[in-house]
């Protein structure tokens, strides 16, 4: 179970994070989904006539019933499994520095 701090960091990584702009839209729609689950709850009203807004409105109603504490928990790992799939520069940098260890502990 993911705590709110892990939820926190990963909702703050997505704010900057460039190639999750440029994802899927079912890969938008999923995390939007699941945002808006740990964050408000159920899905309520009617789906917006827009398109895009209608596909992620429609994953939210997917999500009735899941609990604030499984969306949080289902986010970050959503998020994670993301981040390796489109890349991310946070990963990037973890690779440098375990390569920079290898380097160091091999010399």
């Amino acid at each position: 179970m993911a705590s709110e701090e892990q939820f926190n960091r990963a909702v703050e990584f997505v704010r900057t994070w460039e190639a999750g702009k440029k994802a899927k839209p079912e890969v938008l729609s999923e995390s939007y989904a699941l945002y808006k689950q740990a964050t408000a709850g159920d899905a309520t009203g009617d789906p917006p006539e827009d398109e895009t807004k209608k596909a992620k409105f429609e994953a939210w109603v997917a999500k009735k019933g899941t609990s604030k504490e499984d969306a949080m928990s289902a986010y970050v790992k959503f998020i994670e499994e993301k981040k390796v799939e489109l890349g991310s520069e946070e990963k990037k940098a973890e690779v440098v520095v375990e390569e920079q260890k290898a380097e160091v502990g091999g010399a």
